[in-house]
């Protein structure tokens, strides 16, 4: 059981550099796309990732902080996480939204970063697929 936490924390360091580098990857791609076809920056795709990845980012911290007989500690602090984040969301919308942000550039931020997190877990499991067909189990 001692063998368990080291795999499962290399495993959500992972999928966290996976997730950060194809949300980067989409994140140029949305750039360039506005850029070329608008002839314009899509700023608000860069919040809308960020926002996204910030909250995967507090999910993982939550997840892999998650030890027996403090899983309340650690989902209280999570939960609480989480809504300073949501005030956070609102007051840095409504205050760029003021200055000219664009919110659908921002749901498409929000969206890619969402593709990022699920092609990350399709690598992953592919990758935990290939190494459990690798093995033989006795």
């Amino acid at each position: 059981m001692a063998d368990e936490q080291p795999v499962s924390q290399q495993l959500i360091v992972r999928f966290q550099r996976m997730v950060h580098l194809l949300g980067i990857v989409l994140s140029v791609i949305i750039l360039t796309i506005g850029m070329v076809g608008w002839k314009q920056l899509w700023w608000g795709t860069l919040i809308g990732m960020g926002l996204g990845l910030g909250s995967f980012h507090i999910l993982t911290i939550t997840v892999g902080s998650i030890q027996p007989g403090s899983n309340r500690v650690v989902m209280a602090k999570g939960v609480m996480y989480s809504m300073f984040k949501i005030i956070g969301l609102f007051l840095i919308i409504w205050v760029l939204y003021g200055l000219g942000l664009n919110l659908i550039q921002v749901l498409g931020g929000l969206l890619s970063s969402q593709l990022g997190i699920v092609g990350a877990a399709a690598v992953i499991m592919l990758d935990l697929k290939k190494s459990d067909s690798g093995t033989t189990h006795a």
